[in-house]
């Protein structure tokens, strides 16, 4: 039966009767005989439960090595040009590319791999369009064996408030697009909402407005998208460059 280990009282230790722990460093010196290890100094203590699951833990699984057309490839270039955000003179966007299990990200050119990045801060003219104007590219490649988790780009937008403290603006998410070609999409902003008109007041007060702690895994992968409060702030447009190789072989018609 386990019984708790004092120092820690959420980890559990197997039972004496069961196990009965030794030297450390006689421990390693059997697991790698031919390597020349330090003697055990009297200086310091010895505690027979300090870094047990360190030796005890299981060597990482290999990582699946199939040749190179037993995948299926994407690769995506394209810019997030700009954004119509009302009562907003000025906003910069990240964005973060965000793929399931099975999705391997790989590196064509020098210039490619960057999933993530965030542009710079673009300030609105005075003409009759009032845009915010980036014009911020992006290049990365995937491959993989199956197209569940397909790639999702998830952006992120802050800008300065009334007195110039950068809050959260709105967020946005969409899937790179499954056909070759040229693609553009218009993604709605939206942005969370408080609890109640108390919190509202405090957050504009303070400069902390309500925001998603993790933007990634709550847009990109869902998780508790369910139970938050959304209300909707203008629009960015990103437009998409497409390309893939072998998703026929997989048996997959993307067009």
């Amino acid at each position: 039966m386990a019984q708790a280990d004092p120092n820690n009282p959420q980890r559990f230790l197997p039972a004496k009767q069961d196990f009965v722990y030794g030297d450390r460093m006689e421990l390693l010196r059997s697991f790698h005989p031919r390597d020349e290890l330090p003697a055990p100094s009297s200086a310091q203590p010895q505690h027979p439960t300090a870094d047990l699951y360190d030796v005890y833990k299981r060597p990482p699984s290999p990582k699946l090595d199939l040749a190179v057309d037993s995948y299926f490839y994407l690769n995506v270039t394209g810019q997030v040009e700009h954004a119509v955000y009302p009562a907003v003179e000025a906003l910069s966007i990240k964005f973060d590319f965000v793929t399931g299990l099975g999705w391997e990200q790989i590196h064509v050119s020098a210039t490619q791999g960057q999933s993530f990045g965030t542009s710079q801060t673009a300030y609105k003219n005075r003409g009759s369009t009032h845009k915010l104007v980036w014009n911020f590219p992006f290049e990365v490649g995937f491959r993989s064996t199956n197209p569940k988790g397909w790639p999702v780009l998830v952006l992120s937008s802050t800008g300065p408030d009334m007195l110039g403290r950068d809050v959260v603006r709105g967020y946005g998410n969409v899937h790179i697009p499954t056909c070759p070609g040229r693609h553009v999409r218009h993604l709605p902003l939206f942005q969370p909402v408080s609890a109640s008109m108390m919190l509202n007041f405090m957050g504009i007060c303070r400069g902390k407005r309500p925001e998603l702690c993790d933007p990634v895994a709550t847009l990109g992968k869902g998780q508790g998208r369910e139970v938050t409060r959304m209300t909707s702030y203008g629009q960015v447009k990103v437009v998409f460059n497409v390309s893939q190789i072998n998703m026929e072989r997989f048996g997959y018609s993307v067009k």
